[in-house]
C-alpha cells in the first residue's frame, strides 16, 4: 500500500493510515457522458445525424472509496480536511 497515494507530497498509508480500496479509482477513469448534441433529422432518410464535429463532455461527480486502517493517524488527516 506504501507509495500509490499522496496527499500533499505525503505517502497516505505511511502518513494516515488510509488507502483506496480494490477498484476505487475506477470512477476517476470512466469516461463521462456527452452533453446533449446537436442532430438533424432528414425526412429523406432514415435516422438522423449526429453532428459530432465538436463533441463536449459532460460534468461528472465521483466519490473514492477509503479504508482506514488507524483511526488515530486518521483523525490527523481530517483535521487538515
Amino acid at each position: 500500500m506504501v507509495g500509490k497515494l499522496f496527499i500533499d507530497g505525503l505517502d497516505a498509508f505511511s502518513e494516515y493510515g488510509i488507502f483506496v480500496e480494490q477498484y476505487g479509482y475506477k470512477a476517476l477513469v470512466q469516461m463521462p457522458s456527452f452533453k446533449k448534441l446537436s442532430s438533424t433529422e432528414w425526412p429523406e432518410y432514415d435516422g438522423e445525424e449526429v453532428d459530432l464535429s465538436a463533441p463536449l463532455l459532460d460534468s461528472k461527480t465521483f466519490s473514492i472509496p477509503f479504508c482506514i486502517t488507524d483511526i488515530l493517524s486518521a483523525s490527523d488527516l481530517f483535521e487538515v480536511l
